[in-house]
């Protein structure tokens, strides 16, 4: 898949399918640095989270992951979801946000 580093990438519109760790991981911004957007994807079938986020304010939008270990995992602050659609086939039942 994709492990995204730095600050403000645009992940957009990209499939990502049967990836054996995460579809798209999004990692560290750093401080007062524009955060990142991940927006209208579709992540299916990966061995690892579908979306990981661990990038502060990051913005998950218009996403779609499918029966991927678990759909989505966010480890970080301040970060928007919006209008994703998640359907977990793995061992996980939802999205873990912490």
């Amino acid at each position: 898949g994709f492990r995204i580093q730095g600050s403000a990438h645009v992940i957009r519109q990209n499939v990502v399918e049967r990836s054996l760790v995460d579809g798209i991981h999004v990692q560290l911004v750093t401080a007062g640095e524009p955060p990142h957007l991940v927006a209208d994807n579709l992540v299916v079938k990966c061995g690892g989270e579908g979306i990981e986020v661990n990038a502060d304010g990051t913005t998950v939008r218009d996403n779609v992951c499918q029966k991927n270990r678990i759909d989505l995992a966010a480890d970080a602050a301040g970060v928007t979801f919006v209008g994703n659609q998640f359907q977990t086939g793995g061992p996980g039942t939802a999205p873990e946000i912490e």
